[in-house]
């Protein structure tokens, strides 16, 4: 389990987030990186959207790829909660 606190620097509805990582902390209570930046799109998609998440500032590729794997897996949830037939009326 990863925590983390950070910061908006922009927000443009219906366009993009842009946001810090201050720090991210890893199980053992240890900051493991710093200052990642992250800038999230969103493009419009039938009646729907579609995002592209960027990410930068990493200091090891083995914990980008860590980052990649886990927006993958909100990302996923995301999708699943957010289903029509799964909505409550």
């Amino acid at each position: 389990v990863y925590v983390c606190e950070g910061h908006f620097e922009e927000i443009i509805p219906r366009q993009s987030l842009k946001m810090v990582d201050d720090w991210i902390k890893g199980p053992d209570g240890k900051i493991i990186d710093e200052n990642l930046s992250c800038e999230i799109t969103f493009m419009a998609l039938g009646d729907g959207c579609d995002l592209a998440v960027r990410q930068s500032g990493f200091k090891s590729p083995e914990f980008a790829r860590e980052c990649e794997t886990g927006w993958h897996q909100c990302l996923d949830r995301l999708q699943k909660l957010t289903q029509r037939d799964e909505i409550p009326g």
